[in-house]
């Protein structure tokens, strides 16, 4: 009997020596919600509102918890000291900076060289390059540019002409719009015979997005036959797959195109390692990333604007002081209308469009404030959390711009907290590349606009509210609500 007692003792000590072994070197393990098994926690929320639960797991778990779907591990980070921690520091950053394999990733775009879904290494580096020179907009390349758009952007100002005192439903516009610009960018060119139309660009990104929801992604990498099946999920990779064809041969053909389609085909013929199939790739990407996040903010600018009349009258202001009423805006305006770029940096805080960003992957185990982080584990940013905190923001759910303003009415330094908890565009290597590119256009936009309209409820109809919370989600995607709304012609 003694010896049973005995033994027992020494096993349970063993144990209790292996646990602390385990957490000393690995750490200890992620708090979270519980999970079945192998369908993990994912059953216990709407595929559609995964953003809100995470935010309500925040405020229960703190500033790093863990979920599961299926088998995988998602690490979400809640707070802005983490985030740089992990991203940016280097003792953690080279391990977290691997995109993860996605289902549109692999099966889409094939596994190539897309610029969100590559390991951070040298390739990606050169590519990062590449679209930093191509996609800022200074000195003669944003003139250039100001100059290829403007006669899209005069066209919907005259569109908006026609129904000056009636109702319009802005955002089928402002997306055909957006879209059209985009395009330019892209190739240098509007759109002709033979190239995409903006509906089959959207259609693109809708698809695109609907594959990516983390729940749909984890089904799909777990039984990829779903694609080949005759339901919604298969007919939407097979369109997806077509339009990207359809793309890739407009866009390829170097004596046709200008742009940024230019720019990478002459990186490909620099680099041997680039192929036809990847700078196609990499356009669509950067096409479907700039169009969701440009689209989003605009459209989510002006219904926050038709709900908030004061600030809309502070920009109109702010525009016929700087700009006047006929001069065509530009992007060398912006430094002085500080007010207008806090209200763009708001639309991008309380919207939060891109509530969890892009995930990472890790590729190896590591301790980050005494917890474990598993090798293969997801890693998201909860820009929804962070960009709503009342510690760092104030009445959070208010739409308030001169939350970055100073006391003078400029603009709030760049380290300033406000600014450092935008997390919008992620942090470190794996920053969007496009952050000011979107915010260029978004401010041509807006001030060519309101320089000639101010944008007011609809006679006929209610307009939908501009909390966020109540926007549609699509694929981690948060669109603002269909709305009409009245035009004024300003005198």
């Amino acid at each position: 009997m003694t010896v049973w007692i005995i033994t027992g003792f020494l096993i349970m000590m063993a144990i209790m020596c292996w646990i602390k072994w385990s957490i000393d070197l690995y750490g200890k393990p992620l708090p979270g919600p519980k999970s079945w098994s192998f369908i993990g926690t994912w059953i216990f929320w709407p595929m559609r509102s995964f953003h809100l639960r995470c935010k309500i797991w925040a405020e229960e778990y703190g500033p790093i918890f863990e979920v599961k779907v299926f088998t995988k591990k998602i690490v979400i980070l809640n707070s802005v000291s983490v985030v740089r921690e992990l991203l940016t520091n280097d003792d953690f950053a080279g391990r977290v900076n691997v995109r993860e394999q996605t289902f549109v990733g692999k099966y889409l775009f094939k596994g190539n060289g897309v610029l969100a879904r590559v390991r951070a290494d040298d390739i990606h580096s050169t590519l990062r390059s590449i679209l930093h020179d191509e996609l800022q907009l200074n000195g003669e390349r944003a003139q250039g540019f100001e100059e290829r758009v403007a006669d899209e952007i005069k066209s919907l100002t005259n569109k908006m002409k026609e129904v000056n005192g009636k109702d319009l439903e802005l955002d089928s516009i402002i997306r055909n719009s957006v879209l059209t610009t985009l395009w330019i960018l892209l190739t240098g060119r509007i759109m002709s015979n033979g190239d995409p139309d903006v509906e089959q660009l959207w259609k693109l990104n809708e698809n695109i997005l609907y594959l990516s929801s983390v729940a749909r992604d984890a089904w799909l990498m777990t039984f990829p036959i779903l694609r080949h099946l005759s339901t919604k999920t298969g007919r939407k990779y097979r369109e997806a797959q077509s339009i990207m064809q359809l793309i890739q041969k407009r866009c390829l053909q170097k004596d046709q195109v200008r742009g940024l389609a230019h720019a990478l085909l002459n990186a490909r013929d620099r680099n041997l390692w680039m192929t036809d199939e990847q700078a196609g790739q990499l356009l669509i990407d950067i096409f479907h990333g700039g169009a969701c996040t440009t689209v989003g903010t605009v459209l989510g600018l002006f219904i926050c604007l038709v709900h908030h009349p004061d600030c809309q009258n502070k920009v109109i202001e702010e525009i016929r002081k700087n700009i006047g009423k006929q001069r065509k805006p530009s992007l060398k305006d912006k430094h002085k209308m500080p007010f207008t770029v806090a209200t763009i940096l708001e639309t991008l805080r309380y919207t939060s469009i891109w509530p969890l960003g892009i995930p990472r992957k890790t590729d190896s185990h590591f301790k980050v404030r005494g917890f474990q982080i598993p090798k293969g584990s997801w890693i998201f940013i909860n820009s929804w959390f962070i960009q709503h905190n009342p510690n760092v923001f104030a009445n959070p759910w208010n739409f308030e711009p001169e939350r970055f303003l100073d006391k003078r009415g400029n603009l709030v330094s760049a380290d300033h907290p406000k600014m450092i908890n935008l997390t919008l565009f992620g942090d470190g290597k794996r920053r969007c590349p496009g952050e000011s590119l979107v915010q260029d256009i978004v401010f041509l936009y807006v001030t060519s606009i309101l320089q000639k309209f101010r944008i007011l409820k609809p006679l006929e109809t209610d307009i939908p509210s501009c909390d966020p919370n109540f926007y549609t989600t699509n694929g981690g995607f948060l669109s603002p609500p269909k709305f009409a709304c009245r035009i004024e012609k300003l005198s």
